[in-house]
């Protein structure tokens, strides 16, 4: 019926926002992602959570700040698994430096390395 696929829906959209729901499990998510790509975290802070509520749902929303280092296509992965890995996040600001080779340092073929600067929003289901 009707009913019981609208409420299969909602319990489904529920566990997209159960993922990481404590700063911990926040923080272990985005150490796990850094090492999948490949790239070392520099700096990471986070505020308490705050209440929000949208469409009479609440939801517990952290505010992170993670900077990460390494070769640029691995911080765009790392990106990319910190998307994966919170799919009820929003990115509100990502700046990405290229490091400039010194002068007279060699051209070598190893990859140009960087840093990355991400501001997420992670919205966690609060359950009632």
């Amino acid at each position: 019926t009707r009913l019981s696929e609208a409420k299969s829906r909602i319990v489904a959209t529920e566990n997209e926002f159960r993922k990481p729901a404590e700063s911990v499990e926040i923080n272990t998510a985005l150490f796990e992602a850094a090492e999948k790509a490949n790239v070392t975290i520099t700096g990471l802070t986070s505020s308490l959570p705050k209440e929000e509520e949208l469409n009479g749902i609440a939801f517990r929303v952290f505010s992170i700040n993670v900077a990460a280092e390494g070769d640029v296509v691995a911080l765009l992965i790392f990106s990319e698994k910190v998307s994966e890995s919170f799919p009820a996040a929003t990115i509100e600001s990502v700046e990405i430096e290229v490091y400039q080779k010194e002068e007279g340092e060699e051209e070598k073929k190893e990859s140009e390395k960087g840093s990355i600067n991400l501001s997420l929003k992670i919205y966690a289901y609060k359950s009632k």
